[in-house]
């Protein structure tokens, strides 16, 4: 069975290049363009993530509250943070990884393996 992704980002192809490496890579992979609404699908269990690839800087709830909201509720699922931004100390407490955009897409994709076990 694969492991379930989770990308959160309000920048649509950012999304979608993220969305494009990780299901060409094996992983059933959903997305959400904010916080409150990534939020909804980790609520729901039979699409809750295993990972969890989120942009920092967003509108509404940006990526570091909804990584305390995750990792609250819902403490067995890994994150990772992107920004361009945010300094990696401001995040350093509440994800399991981090990277500065603009970031190296197999990077990215060897970090998500390694965080699921694989």
């Amino acid at each position: 069975m694969a492991k379930k992704i989770l990308v959160v980002d309000d920048e649509e192809p950012i999304r979608k290049m993220n969305l494009d490496l990780l299901s060409n890579s094996g992983y059933e992979v959903y997305e959400a363009e904010s916080g409150k609404d990534a939020l909804a699908r980790i609520i729901d269990a039979e699409s809750r993530p295993n990972l969890v690839i989120t942009d920092v800087n967003m509108p509404g709830m940006s990526g570091l509250e909804l990584s305390k909201k995750i990792r609250d509720k819902y403490p067995g699922v890994k994150i990772i943070a992107l920004s361009g931004l945010v300094h990696r100390e401001e995040c350093d407490s509440y994800v399991d990884a981090y990277f500065s955009k603009p970031y190296d897409l197999a990077a990215l994709r060897d970090k998500a393996r390694e965080l699921l076990g694989e």
